[in-house]
């Protein structure tokens, strides 16, 4: 009883630096410098208090009874202990969805892909900027918002995401939707400038489609019109691994085609800013 009572406090102290240090990291990290000692301030103070509470609530736990006994036993103690973590865990997912989908999606890419990120300084750090990647599979908007902590708007075809589950995803991570008819081209186009203009990181696959023979393809002008009245700079992408994988159209067909290797290794680079450039073939080069 003795050992596993040592075991389970140990993983009881490793899952509360799991909880804590990430938290800690996140709110450094996203927080405005002049707000950041405020933030942390006011992190601490909660963080005492509500250790301050527990301690008088294990108190009351343990108070003896009449018998002597107290009124919970130490194993009745952690289970209270533990049920009260779990309204927790809820509040944290619904207030905070982003992080915990970019969290599951890495736990998945580093045990299906092997990423390596060449580059990562050419992203800035503030300020606008627009992606622009060549599209090799259904996966390369994953991929990319796994390479920075900062929030990436995707610039998507809105016919992919008609069901209520995929606009759910779509508004979660700020999708910037594009259909059809040209009042939606307009529209998109206009709210990707505005996000440029906002200091937000823009994302635009310039060839409109997935490749299907693994080459570059032709760019569509839409990135000049989103760049234009702004002074943002363009950051060519380039994935490479991602052809053969299931979510290529290597082979004729997306998904039903088994994967060539486990786990599949993937390379993404991010070149030098390009300012105002004269056009799209300059951004293809």
């Amino acid at each position: 009883g003795f050992v596993m009572a040592c075991l389970f406090l140990t993983g009881l102290g490793f899952s509360a630096g799991l909880f804590d240090v990430p938290l800690s990291s996140y709110m450094q990290h996203r927080s405005r410098p002049e707000q950041r000692g405020a933030i942390l301030a006011a992190s601490n103070f909660l963080t005492f208090s509500g250790m301050l509470g527990m301690s008088f609530l294990y108190l009351g736990m343990r108070m003896p009874q009449a018998d002597g006994e107290p009124l919970l036993s130490a194993p009745q103690v952690f289970l209270v202990g533990g049920l009260m973590t779990l309204p927790v865990f809820v509040y944290i997912v619904c207030l905070l969805p982003q992080a915990t989908v970019r969290f599951i999606v890495w736990l998945l890419s580093r045990t299906i892909y092997r990423v390596r990120i060449v580059g990562r300084d050419n992203l800035p750090q503030a300020g606008g900027a627009l992606l622009v990647p060549n599209h090799v599979s259904w996966i390369d908007a994953i991929m990319l918002l796994l390479t920075t902590s900062r929030p990436i708007r995707i610039i998507a075809y809105a016919g992919n995401f008609d069901s209520r589950l995929m606009q759910w995803w779509a508004n979660l991570w700020g999708a910037i939707l594009i259909g059809n008819n040209p009042k939606s081209i307009i529209r998109a186009l206009k709210t990707a400038t505005e996000a440029l203009n906002n200091g937000e990181l823009v994302c635009i696959f310039p060839e409109g489609a997935i490749t299907r023979t693994g080459q570059l393809q032709a760019f569509k002008p839409g990135m000049m019109k989103i760049l234009k009245g702004t002074h943002a700079p363009v950051i060519p992408v380039y994935l490479d691994g991602l052809w053969g994988s299931v979510f290529s159209f290597e082979r004729g067909k997306f998904f039903w085609k088994w994967p060539r290797r486990w786990s599949y290794p993937v390379s993404i680079y991010f070149g030098p800013a390009i300012v105002d450039p004269g056009n799209v073939h300059h951004i293809r080069r």
